[in-house]
């Protein structure tokens, strides 16, 4: 396991601890046996290139995902980053720009609803489906 670049003292981790919500502690990256840094992981070029090239993710996000695919409260969590839309690193499962990607779809759906319902309301469709 590699080392933080930041150690924080006592008096630090107990900010850490109320500012956090109460589930972080139920949390399986929280264990002591689970690297950190994996989850806040910078891409390599090459893996960035991969990335583009074919989908997927790198070595580093899939060992985070597989980390929060075992996770009791990764609902939770997936929740707190989705309020947080630049939150870095990956969060219930989801790398910023899964969530990024979902939060552009919502909001694609949403628009969508709307322009059907008004134009229904103004008489230029029938139902909308």
């Amino acid at each position: 396991m590699s080392q933080s670049a930041t150690t924080l003292s006592p008096e630090q981790v107990q900010i850490v601890r109320k500012l956090w919500p109460s589930w972080v502690e139920h949390a399986a990256c929280a264990r002591p046996e689970v690297d950190p840094d994996d989850f806040f992981a910078e891409n390599n070029s090459d893996e960035n290139r991969a990335i583009r090239a074919y989908g997927g993710f790198s070595a580093t996000e899939r060992r985070a995902k597989a980390v929060c695919a075992r996770c009791p409260v990764r609902v939770k969590c997936l929740a707190y980053a989705m309020l947080k839309p630049r939150q870095p690193g990956i969060w219930g499962g989801a790398t910023q720009r899964e969530r990024a990607q979902a939060v552009e779809e919502s909001i694609e759906h949403l628009l969508y609803e709307q322009m059907g319902a008004q134009a229904k309301a103004l008489g230029l469709i029938g139902e909308v489906a």
